[in-house]
């Protein structure tokens, strides 16, 4: 019954999170325990990183997020491929988060998630009640994290079959747009420009003005297209959030010719859970794109800080601002999508802008 549920809910979706959610919450509910959490192999650094916990005090799991290959119970499962269990929390030596046993904990297990015969995660559940696990629960266990594995392998097939197409797609339009639209652009501003200098010794009244307007609309029109062939290259997080924001202001500041300043302390965002990273990795992205966008700013100001268990993002512009009561729908599509990443986290998001004053971005997230 178990293995036939699991499986109903792993072939049911593509959706990564989806897939992990309906399976972990199948497992706890069929196996009576009151707690469990996914890791998943991140391939780059070779360590299993926290994707999904579920049931009660959930922040005793959130004190480590990440295993190295050998580290604890995830960490030595990813190893020996095997399951490994413990029926006291508190006197294994093994199991590396005192917090969980601290929240009543006694018993706990981690199971391998395979794709072809390699290990790609775990599964880990934990009762508050001592408890035994079989030699046929382990063998079920087994069982379901290969169909768990199975389906994550999917999943991510499926993602990136999707994501090649859309990044196909969003290249041949900006290149596309570079050698078309611009060139053809810049054509005309160099003619109305070799215009404007023969006509200045014998000018009729007005056509100077009238010839530098023209110029400026070009120049701006040339500098908004190069903003959005900028926003059709989103960059991949790729789990590391300093490095990742550091590589953000990089890219931002040689295309768009704006000074960024970056203040992000590594300890503030060292073993942040996967989805909070990304949240804010994200978030600044989208922040960056509305600036190059809109805000025709000189200078860029992003900084991390992380207080009695409260992380900020702040990110803040000295552009041209504007009003959020009468604009907030079409100046940067990506609020909406901010606005939602704090919901789903239990934070809060916090715009504050005014014409001529800049703008101020503030993404609030507990952990």
């Amino acid at each position: 019954f178990t293995a036939t549920a699991v499986a109903a809910a792993t072939s049911r979706y593509l959706d990564l999170n989806q897939v992990l959610s309906e399976s972990l919450e199948r497992v706890m509910v069929v196996t009576g325990v009151e707690a469990g959490e996914v890791f998943l192999l991140d391939e780059s650094s070779d360590e299993l990183a926290l994707a999904l916990v579920r049931g009660s005090a959930p922040e005793a799991f959130y004190t480590k997020t990440r295993f190295k290959r050998g580290e604890g119970f995830p960490g030595r499962v990813l190893s020996l491929g095997v399951p490994l269990a413990t029926t006291d929390l508190r006197s294994d030596s093994g199991y590396l988060r005192p917090e969980v046993a601290h929240a009543g904990y006694r018993s706990f297990i981690s199971v391998p998630l395979k794709a072809k015969d390699r290990v790609i995660g775990t599964l880990d559940l934990a009762a508050l009640q001592g408890r035994e696990f079989s030699v046929r629960d382990l063998s079920l266990l087994e069982a379901i994290g290969n169909q768990i594995g199975v389906a994550v392998e999917n999943a991510r097939l499926y993602e990136q079959v999707g994501r090649l197409a859309i990044l196909e797609e969003r290249a041949r339009i900006g290149m596309d747009l570079h050698d078309g639209v611009i060139q053809s652009i810049y054509a005309v501003g160099l003619t109305l420009e070799s215009a404007r200098m023969t006509l200045h010794d014998d000018d009729p009244p007005g056509t100077d003005e009238v010839l530098a307007r023209a110029i400026h609309g070009l120049n701006d029109a040339i500098r908004d297209i190069r903003n959005f062939i900028l926003d059709l290259r989103p960059q991949r997080f790729e789990g590391d959030l300093g490095r990742g924001l550091a590589r953000l202001a990089r890219e931002f500041q040689a295309n768009a010719l704006v000074p960024v300043e970056l203040n992000v302390p590594e300890p503030a965002v060292a073993d942040l859970p996967p989805r909070v990273s990304r949240a804010l990795f994200l978030t600044t992205q989208e922040a960056l794109a509305n600036v190059a966008r809109h805000a025709r700013a000189s200078h860029v100001n992003i900084a991390i800080s992380h207080t009695d268990g409260l992380l900020e993002l702040q990110i803040a512009d000295n552009g041209r601002g504007f009003d959020p009561a009468g604009q907030s729908q079409s100046v940067g599509h990506g609020l909406a999508n901010m606005r939602a990443r704090a919901a789903e986290l239990q934070g809060t998001f916090d715009l504050q802008s005014r014409p001529g004053q800049g703008t101020f971005v503030r993404l609030s997230v507990p952990v």
